[in-house]
Parts: structure tokens; sequence; C-alpha cells
């Protein structure tokens, strides 16, 4: 009966990475859709300024006002992805955690 317990949590774990890789690819097609658009308009902005909107707001805004919408898309889509790799891999890892224990 154990047998079928470690059965479906592999299956589980293998369903999980292919949701999550596809999650993956779909956040990083839209960031690199952003990243060409920022590259197009020449906006340049060091990357701390990417998790910190005060700071973003107070340098980064006043260069580029035509473009305010595209960096804010920018930065939240890059946090959000960030977010939800930290999402898959602690939840993969805590999968394979209890397979193994």
């Amino acid at each position: 009966m154990s047998n079928l317990w470690v059965d479906l949590g592999v299956a589980l774990a293998i369903i999980l990475a292919i949701v999550f890789l596809f999650f993956n690819l779909m956040f990083r097609l839209r960031l690199l859709k952003l990243f060409k658009q920022m590259q197009q308009y020449r906006i340049e902005m060091d990357w701390r300024l990417i998790f910190d909107q005060t700071k973003r707001e107070a340098w980064v805004h006043p260069q580029y006002p035509e473009h305010i919408s595209l960096i804010e898309k920018f930065s939240g889509q890059l946090r959000r992805s960030l977010q939800w790799g930290g999402i898959i891999f602690f939840s993969l890892l805590a999968l394979a955690a209890l397979l193994i224990f």
C-alpha cells in the first residue's frame, strides 16, 4: 500500500513540474516582450530599482514620464515571476522531502 502512495506522489510531482514549467514559460514570454519594449525605448534603470517602488518613482519616472506604465508592468511582472519561482521551488522541495522521508 505504501508503494501506491509513493507512485501517486511521484506522479503528482511530475504533473506539478509540468504545470510549473508552463507557468514559467508564460511568465518569461511576457517578461521578454516587456523587456524588448523597454530596450526599444532605451529605458535604463538599475536592477535594485525594480524592487523599490519609492526609489523608482523618484529616480526613473522623472526620466521617462511617458513610459511609466511600461516600467511598472515590467517591474511587477519580474517580481511576480520571482515570487512564483520561489513558490514552485519550495513546493517541489516539500513534495520531494515528503516522498523521501
